[in-house]
């Protein structure tokens, strides 16, 4: 049985395309997932701060850290304050996006206004905590990354400055 030389040259050029093909499927698949799982945001301890005795107004710093190699855009933010895990306020702000060079992080201040009036008077003994949404996009991937979080404050009393 004689090999014939179109069907191997034809066998063997379908199989290189197949091995560069699936080397950058893994590539891209390995990108995404280091780029997704390295973007984290953080509360800076001790950062909230009332802005004044009423508990109707705070701020908070955050962070975000991006230890991927690639540039994350921070598309959307949302955060709430709750105090005992209620519903307290938020920043209602639009959020002007955030953009994180890779390996690098940045900070931000958040200005949240207490609106849920009936339990602000809580606002100096209650355990502090916040929820959000985060959405992040990679311009080297089509789908953004969106991620829910949350963090505790701990009480926090006016402290007159």
């Amino acid at each position: 049985m004689r090999i014939n030389p179109v069907i191997l040259a034809a066998t063997m050029l379908v199989g290189i395309f197949g091995i560069v093909f699936g080397v950058r499927a893994f590539t891209t698949y390995d990108d995404a997932s280091e780029a997704f799982t390295r973007v984290e945001l953080q509360y800076i301890p001790d950062s909230f701060k009332w802005q004044d005795p009423e508990y109707d107004q705070a701020v908070a710093s955050f962070r975000v850290v991006n230890g991927s190699s690639f540039r994350a855009d921070v598309e959307g933010f949302s955060v709430s304050l709750r105090f005992d895990g209620e519903f307290a306020g938020t920043d209602y702000d639009i959020w002007p996006g955030l953009i994180v060079p890779g390996n690098e992080s940045r900070e931000f201040q958040m200005q949240f206004s207490v609106t849920t009036n009936s339990i602000q008077d809580q606002g100096g003994t209650a355990d502090l905590s916040f929820t959000g949404q985060m959405l992040v996009r990679f311009e080297e991937f089509e789908q953004p990354l969106s991620f829910r979080f949350r963090g505790g404050m701990g009480k926090v009393p006016y402290d007159g400055s």
